[in-house]
């Protein structure tokens, strides 16, 4: 399993000037979340099992920043992709500039 690369947070990186100081987190809709975004919540749910239920985990697509954020997540039983029932999981959020 490839280790997960660890770069300064994006809040590391807002006290240094390197992106906006105010960002706000807003989970991703549905049709933003892209197959690069769910190949990137998969290797950091694979590489992130030490870490607690509610753990933030930056990263950057395309110069954009973002989160993934450690959750539980339900799955209905024969309706939704396995694992059914409660499970941990990666919730994704965009990272923008406050207004």
């Amino acid at each position: 399993m490839a280790e997960l690369e660890v770069q300064p947070s994006v809040i590391d990186r807002a006290r240094r000037g390197e992106v906006p100081a105010e960002l706000v987190a807003r989970r991703m809709k549905e049709d933003e979340v892209t197959s690069a975004h769910g190949r990137e919540a998969t290797r950091i749910l694979k590489s992130t099992y030490e870490l607690p239920m509610g753990s933030e985990i930056g990263y950057e697509m395309d110069g954009k920043p973002f989160m993934a954020k450690i959750e539980w997540h339900w799955h209905e039983p024969h309706v939704h992709p396995l694992p059914w029932g409660w499970h941990r999981g990666i919730s994704l959020y965009v990272l923008e500039p406050a207004s």
